[in-house]
């Protein structure tokens, strides 16, 4: 908290603390000639600049003893607080404004528009990074299908199963005054595979003891050369923004590609991103200002291309798909829209994620009947759990999974004419699999079994006791080192601080980055001999030819480092009147300098 707002807070508040519902005007009053000192402080600039303060005065508040003469029920919340929190706060559309967009800052974001030419890339890239066992990797990955913070995915955020594509997520962070509850958001790969490599970072690295700034400071630099190193070639950096891709990819390329793959065309993209970023504001907010908010929600910054220069106008292209739905939040005017047949009808608003506030105890008031507690306890002693909440969260978990085995079955439940998913599925255990795995070869593969039998056969003829899939999979293997061999040396010299190695060392890497750093020490070799030189015309200038003379390299690096290095090298020139004659001398450059 700042030093001046302390300073009047600690007049505010017992002025505040005095006082009951019988003299609500003048706690009114109070409030108002405070905000109105604020907004005449001169750093006060913007309304954007009554956000931090207005935040930690409702938080100081909040520690003011409630009794019945002093406080209120919040019909918004269900809780009640103090009389002041009616007053020490802005209306709906202020707060939305202070979390919009200048018009100048509009019209740049508009201007420095992004295309992603391949959206499968990124996604498919993702996913590889969900399996990887390194953290970064997964901290990056999980990022880019799920648009969390690094914050949120390292410490606060849980997420749990709703559908194939979709989580429960809860554990945001950044607004203080109020907790969001938990919500649905659609994951960019399977929601399996990501609470998978979710599980996995959390278990490798453990950062709940650490407060918020920590595990930014500490893990923050390597996720975002992660980031760099993994998504530059897919996704380019947005114009006049940060100068890496990490925070990019939480909110902006997820934002773009949650759009393009699960928002249905009844629903506005405006509405699709402020539930997924949990943006409870702008459902407060008036029509002009939902509409001017649109670029904040980073929409603007990236958009789908062909790869042709042209924006791809389509959404939702996924939904349909086995296992797709539509987020809990739109589907009631998603199917309202459906039953009118109208496209042209605007969906009724969505209904949003409830805003509560944050309990002292952080429990719920659930209270199961007596029987239904007994089968609680009884779940819990066989799990070896220690709390009630394990328990119910396990149930909770279970049934969407449950849900999602459910909608699985359907098709192969109307085959067997079965009525439940046990029933349906003993069905498929004590039926014959060869004609379905025939037809599945068949789809897939354009074989049969017959012929993979065959194979299998071969394979297992080639050597003794040799098993065919062992023996199969280790020619695969091979093939794979194969065509891997040249992506994990780049990998390894990614890794590598040529800085360190010798000369010839970096002679035996034919790879640029070798090269380059070849380049780098005959340049700074030859610029330090220009400077002890004892007589002007020992001097050299800095040229290809010479370069190459004392390292080697190909030329095209060469130059393209000089170009690179170019107002450097031609600052050394001037400083010591250096031309290309200098270098018309009757011996050699590598006679007089030598290069480490």
């Amino acid at each position: 908290m700042k030093k001046w707002l302390a300073e009047r807070l600690a007049v505010l508040l017992p002025s505040l603390e005095a006082l009951n519902r019988d003299q609500e005007e003048e706690i009114k009053r109070l409030c108002e000639e405070e905000i109105a000192n604020w907004r005449s402080r001169p750093t006060m600039k913007s309304i954007r600049s009554l956000n931090v303060p207005m935040i930690d005065a409702r938080n100081a508040i909040r520690e003011l003893a409630l009794t019945d003469e002093n406080s209120w029920v919040n019909p918004r919340t269900a809780e009640r607080e103090h009389l002041s929190l009616k007053y020490m706060n802005f209306e709906p559309e202020q707060w939305a404004a202070m979390h919009s967009l200048t018009e100048e800052a509009r019209k740049r974001r508009l201007e420095g528009q992004q295309l992603l030419d391949d959206p499968d890339a990124i996604v498919s890239r993702a996913e590889t990074l969900l399996r990887s066992k390194r953290w970064e990797d997964l901290t990056v990955g999980l990022a880019a299908v799920t648009g969390r913070r690094l914050t949120e995915l390292l410490k606060t955020a849980q997420f749990h199963p709703m559908s194939t594509y979709t989580v429960q997520f809860e554990g945001q962070l950044k607004q203080k005054a109020e907790l969001l509850a938990p919500y649905e958001i659609p994951t960019l790969v399977k929601a399996d595979l990501m609470i998978a490599a979710w599980s996995r970072l959390r278990k490798s690295l453990d950062c709940t003891q650490l407060d918020n700034g920590t595990v930014e400071h500490r893990y923050g630099p390597a996720v975002r050369i992660t980031a760099d190193q993994r998504f530059k070639d897919l996704v380019p950096t947005r114009t006049d923004h940060e100068a890496n891709l990490f925070t990019h990819l939480f909110r902006a390329v997820y934002g773009t590609l949650a759009i393009y793959y699960f928002c249905p065309d009844t629903v506005h993209p405006l509405n699709y991103l402020a539930t997924i970023h949990g943006h409870y504001w702008i459902d407060r907010a008036d029509a002009q200002t939902k509409l001017n908010y649109q670029s904040t929600l980073h929409y603007d910054d990236y958009r789908v291309g062909d790869g042709q220069g042209h924006i791809v106008h389509r959404q939702g292209i996924r939904l349909g798909e086995p296992g797709v739905k539509v987020l809990t939040a739109f589907e009631e005017a998603v199917q309202a829209a459906e039953d009118k047949k109208e496209r042209d009808v605007v969906a009724k608003q969505a209904k949003t994620a409830p805003i509560v506030k944050a309990s002292k105890t952080g429990y719920s008031m659930l209270k199961p009947k007596q029987a239904t507690g007994l089968s609680i306890l009884d779940i819990m002693h066989e799990k070896g759990f220690r709390t009630h909440d394990e328990v119910l969260r396990l149930l909770a978990d279970t049934y969407r999974l449950y849900q999602q085995i459910a909608i699985l079955l359907v098709p192969v439940a109307e085959l067997h004419q079965t009525e439940t998913p046990i029933e349906t599925l003993a069905a498929i255990l004590a039926a014959d699999p060869t004609p379905a795995v025939n037809a599945q070869l068949q789809e897939r593969w354009s074989t049969t079994l017959e012929e993979v039998a065959a194979l299998f056969e071969q394979a297992a003829a080639q050597g003794e006791d040799q098993k065919p899939v062992a023996y199969l999979r280790e020619l695969l293997a091979k093939q794979v080192n194969y065509k891997q061999g040249p992506v994990k040396r780049q990998e390894h010299y990614q890794k590598t601080d040529f800085s360190q190695l010798t000369l010839e060392q970096l002679k035996a890497l034919r790879i640029p980055e070798a090269t380059n750093e070849r380049v780098r020490r005959a340049v700074a070799a030859m610029m330090q001999y220009n400077r002890e030189a004892k007589h002007p015309m020992d001097r050299w200038y800095i040229r290809a030819k010479e370069i190459k003379e004392l390292v080697g390299g190909r030329g095209e690096i060469i130059a393209a480092y000089l170009r690179e290095h170019q107002a450097e090298i031609e600052a050394h020139h001037k400083e010591f009147e250096l031309t290309e004659r200098y270098n018309l001398k009757p011996y050699g450059v590598t006679e007089k300098i030598q290069v480490k």
